[in-house]
């Protein structure tokens, strides 16, 4: 593969003829190129080449990495990044990836990126994807501690960055600032941290301690937050998190599932996480559309709104938040608009805003701020008080019982809890009294002329509105409710308003209620209760009606004057009643003068018989209903017995079949010609299947009026449950039982499970084509409408992560994702002079294979390549070093002891201190030494035969020199000859002069003279290097 670059690409450097240009898959170069006098003219073309399988060139699919070399300065840098474009076209290619016989042409520029976060006045929680150069905390917020905006730094160990007034000087127990770890942080004035560093790599791993923890989010895109925590979550291990707002994602038993108020994580921001023991979380790529995801169930919280009452006594973001989830409030008519306010003594320390009804799945968040010390919150451990500020009625209410239940349990809370941050609890509250306004709208509630069938409601309203009466008839504990207008209209301000019932039932009581406006009176939710009086026979026997009206049953008090005498003849003629003739009581007493009485057209005199014709009498106290009369308080004779008359009746009879009432019940008494209405009203979840008058269908009607009643008639309505078809059905890779069209009447349950296929996981489940998330069983309760539901899926992935330590490779490496149920097979080759070691799967040692084959993938996975370096060794002595840095430090006697168990047998080991040898015989009590890293030693062996060491390849090159013969040990494939020792060593001038490397049978020479042939090193020996004069020397590794 060639890259072809020009210095006009290059961006932030200016590179001078001598400086390098390398091309790294890893920590392997694969191809470099050299800055001439030409190359702001021309291409710098450098050419790649592909592994052969000796793990010298690049993998197909790894990323291309840069790193240059300022020859000047002797400086690499390593935050390089690549744009690349096609070459012949100049577009820019959106892969970054190594691609066998291809040629891009690339654009370098500083990997450094920049990250900008916003911090509001007061308390923060912020976190950063980028690394600075200068990582310590007071140089991170140096801008801002310059310009007195930050008061303190806080980690999840409780450290501080705080200024120190005794030392006059900020003291940070923090140290440098973590792609892990959250902070909060609490400024003065809005600021914005700006960050600039090397971004952090995904996957990221953050360490999680039991308990409470403040985690980085470091990744530059958001993501959502429980598709991250999904592992904590299906481990049982993730109790809550919380954002710098307050916001949880919480664990609720009241709808057994996840409440997610955050949404996604975001970056800039911290979150506190408490998990249930030790643990990792691991911050993923984001891949677009990522077939695992997660539902949660949201939650408002309803301090998103501004309160008109309640100040809390904090603004900004919460201090060690407590949120307060509010799932019922009882014995009131909670409104939108109203207030709940949360009190620590007399300081609001957090308010809810009612936004619509409350309920155990749509609970009424608030969240209090604990105090930091200013006075701006809660104290620990004080009392939880509430108070209700109701909007429309303007007034405060403070009488309130609170009950403390467990988010996660659902179970009362025995001991009342006190204020605590970072804590949940459920809330229900009852409202245990309210005061009275000063001025009602509904006074002065009577209830007058009430006769067997009719009664008139009247009050006092206040407001210039229009009012109505709600009356009903309780039957099997069921309210059946109508409505009545009211006679008056409105135009009637601080006046009196009156409502005629009819169509009433002989001897019933009906339950009443008032409403003027906006504003009703139900006697305390117990509702008025008023009954009718009895069907009364008619006065007859008289051709000059008269009589006298009373105030009471006991009749002590005549009547007032405005009392109303309605007369009704019912003559010759029965199917042509006479005109109601009406006349004032005076004193009581009154009379109907019959001789000029009309038909009901006023066209004719009537014409009756006396002493035959029938004589009915009613009396209403007052047209408004404004004077009190009792029942049965008319005399037709002062000297008679007290009667009503209610004129000729005809009979309405009802007959109602089960699961459904007829109103009016039983037999009601209706006047020669009146009309009476009959209301047929099924039970819930149930329709009326046929109405019969007199034996003859209607059909299914709800109601119907009988006009002008003549006759006796008999009225039966029978009903019928419900019947409705829920439609089920299941995508591909699933099933959903029952299916298909599923019969279901009227208020049953019926349930639904959501089974996936094996390795298939539920995606989304819909009723009536709306998402209700990843449930796996669905209960459609007292169903009362048709509906449908519909389950999809997908299929299951894995992150399969792979990874092979210093020594060789493993193919396919990084992170791959692989679908449930797939193999996946790995080629593991060891570079020249290293073995495979061993091979790991999820910590479980598979043998040192070359190739392994994950099968029938169902988890996520992680497969480790690890590589031994072999030793060779001869008969007599051999000059070794540690290439690779081992776990376990050896000690000369620990050493030889590796060596002997692998068959070969060293008698006794030396090592150089600069003008002789230490010895240590093999199995000897005495002359132990540390072998140590960088350093050659010298070993006689009797046996030959090899040895494997296995480590880490180690990264310091730090050697002390002295004078003369020095031997030393080099880092594995970091120096191919010998004459790349003294090149990279003698940077100032010559001084390393000679280097000897013993072969078995004498000793090969280099010399920085060129005196001497030039020869390979290999990875495994020591060498002595002969120095003129004592230096120490840094060596950079590639």
């Amino acid at each position: 593969m060639n890259l072809w670059i020009t210095s006009q690409s290059i961006l932030d450097f200016e590179l001078s003829p001598g400086d390098e240009i390398g091309i790294f898959d890893g920590d392997i170069c694969v191809g470099s190129g050299v800055v001439d006098e030409n190359s702001s003219n021309e291409m710098i073309v450098i050419i790649t080449s592909e592994d052969d399988g000796t793990g010298s060139g690049f993998s197909e699919g790894h990323k291309i990495g840069f790193r240059i070399w300022d020859a000047s300065q002797e400086t690499e840098y390593q935050n390089i990044a690549g744009v690349f474009y096609d070459l012949s076209t100049g577009n820019e290619i959106f892969d970054d990836t190594f691609k066998g016989n291809d040629d891009r042409a690339v654009q370098l520029k500083n990997a450094f990126v920049e990250q900008i976060i916003d911090l509001k006045s007061g308390w923060n929680v912020f976190s950063t994807f980028a690394m600075p150069e200068q990582p310590d905390m007071l140089d991170v917020l140096k801008t801002q501690i310059d310009a007195n905006i930050i008061e303190k730094v806080i980690d999840e160990q409780g450290n501080r960055i705080i200024f120190s007034a005794f030392t006059n000087s900020w003291i940070n127990q923090i140290g440098d600032i973590s792609n892990a770890k959250g902070y909060q942080i609490k400024t003065k004035a809005d600021t914005s941290l700006n960050i600039t560093g090397t971004q952090a790599t995904l996957p990221f791993t953050i360490p999680l301690s039991e308990g409470w923890n403040i985690i980085a989010y470091p990744c530059n895109v958001p993501q959502n937050a429980l598709q991250i925590l999904a592992s904590l979550i299906d481990e049982k291990i993730l109790i809550k998190i919380i954002d710098e707002s307050g916001n949880r994602i919480i664990y609720s038993a009241f709808n057994d599932s996840w409440i997610n108020q955050i949404g996604n994580l975001e970056p800039g921001k911290g979150y506190l996480v408490k998990v249930s023991e030790d643990t990792e979380l691991t911050i993923n790529i984001p891949v677009p559309n990522n077939s695992r995801k997660r539902s949660g169930r949201s939650q408002r919280d309803s301090n998103e709104s501004t309160p008109k009452h309640c100040s809390p006594v904090w603004d900004g973001h919460p201090y060690n938040s407590m949120k307060l989830w509010i799932f019922n409030i009882d014995n009131y008519d909670i409104e939108p608009g109203d207030e709940i306010c949360v009190l620590d003594n007399e300081n609001c320390v957090g308010v809810g805003i009612v936004d619509g009804q409350i309920s155990p799945q749509n609970m009424l968040t608030i969240t209090a701020s604990q105090d930091d010390g200013s006075g701006n919150g809660f104290q620990v451990g004080n009392p939880i008080h509430f108070i209700l500020w109701d909007e429309s009625a303007q007034q405060e209410i403070s009488s309130i019982t609170a009950t403390f239940l467990n988010m996660e349990t659902a179970q009362q809370i025995d001991l009342q809890p006190g204020f605590e941050g970072n804590t949940d609890v459920a809330v229900k509250l009852f409202i245990e009294g309210t005061s009275e306004p000063e001025d009602e709208e509904i006074t002065d509630i009577r209830f007058t002329n009430i006769t067997g069938t009719q009664m008139t409601v009247s009050w006092r309203g206040k407001s210039d509105v229009i009012g109505k009466v709600h009356y009903g008839y309780q039957e099997n504990n069921v309210i059946t409710w109508y409505i009545a207008e009211d006679d008056r209209g409105n135009n009637f301000k601080d006046d009196i308003h009156h409502v005629t019932l009819t169509a009433l039932s002989p001897e019933s009581t009906y339950l009443i209620e008032i409403i003027s406006g906006d504003e009703k009176d139900n006697n305390n939710g117990q509702y008025y209760q008023q009954s009718t009086g009895t069907i009364l026979a008619p006065v007859s026997n008289t051709c000059q009606p008269s009589g006298k009206i009373y105030s009471d049953p006991g009749f002590s008090e005549p009547a007032h004057e405005d009392v109303i005498i309605y007369v009704t003849i019912l003559g010759d003629e029965v199917d042509n009643p006479s005109s109601t003739a009406s006349v004032l009581a005076e004193n009581g007493y009154w009379f109907v003068d019959l001789v000029n009485l009309r038909t009901e057209n006023y066209q004719e005199y009537y014409t009756f018989t006396c002493n035959e014709s029938l004589i009915f009498v009613e009396a209403q106290a007052g047209s408004n209903g404004s004077d009190q009369m009792a029942i049965q308080s008319i005399n037709f004779e002062p000297d008679q017995t007290p009667i009503m008359g209610t004129g000729p009746a005809h009979t309405i009879k009802v007959i109602s079949g089960n699961n459904g009432s007829i109103t009016p019940k039983g037999s009601t008494q209706v006047k020669h010609n009146a009309s009476l209405t009959i209301f047929i009203q099924p039970d819930t979840h149930f329709d009326v299947e046929d109405v019969t008058i007199d034996g003859q269908s209607i059909g299914a009607v709800n109601s119907y009026t009988f006009t002008n009643v003549k006759a006796d008639h008999t009225v039966e309505a029978s009903f019928v449950r419900k019947a409705f078809v829920i439609s089920s059905s299941a995508d591909t890779h699933g099933q959903i039982s029952p299916n298909g069209s599923i019969a279901v009447s009227g208020g049953d349950n019926q349930s639904f499970m959501i089974i996936p296929d094996a390795c298939y996981y539920v995606y989304d489940v819909k009723i009536d084509n709306q998402s209700i998330g990843q449930v796996e069983e669905y209960l459609f309760q007292s169903v009362d409408n048709n509906h449908s539901i519909k389950a999809f899926f997908e299929v299951d992935t894995y992150d399969i992560i792979s990874s092979a330590k210093f020594g060789g490779t493993i193919s396919p490496s990084g992170s791959i994702k692989a679908d449930c149920g797939d193999q996946l097979t790995f080629q593991i080759v060891p570079d020249d002079g290293f073995s495979i070691d061993d091979v790991k799967v999820d910590q479980n040692s598979v043998g040192s294979v070359s190739e392994y084959t994950l099968k029938d993938i169902k988890q996520d996975s992680r497969v480790e390549a690890s590589f031994s370096l072999i030793y060779s060794l001869n008969d007599g002595w051999n000059l070794i070093s540690l290439a690779l840095e081992p776990e376990t430090k050896f000690t000369a006697a620990s050493l030889v002891n590796s060596i002997n168990q692998s068959g070969a047998e060293v008698k006794a080991i030396q090592t150089w201190f600069g003008s002789g040898w230490k010895t240590y015989n093999t199995g000897a009590p005495f002359g132990d030494f540390d072998i140590e890293i960088g350093k050659g030693y010298n070993l006689l062996v009797t046996k030959p035969g090899q040895w494997k060491n296995s480590g880490n390849r180690w990264t310091i090159m730090t050697y002390e020199i002295q004078l003369g013969y020095n031997l030393v040990g080099f880092p594995a494939s970091t120096f191919n000859k010998a004459s790349d020792v003294t090149n990279k060593m003698n940077t100032q001038k010559i001084t390393i002069t000679k280097i000897l490397d013993w072969n078995g049978n004498g000793w090969n020479h280099f010399s920085a003279n060129k005196i001497y042939t030039d020869y390979d090193l290999t990875n495994t020996h020591g060498y002595f290097l002969f120095a003129n004069e004592p230096l120490t020397i840094h060596l950079p590794i590639k």
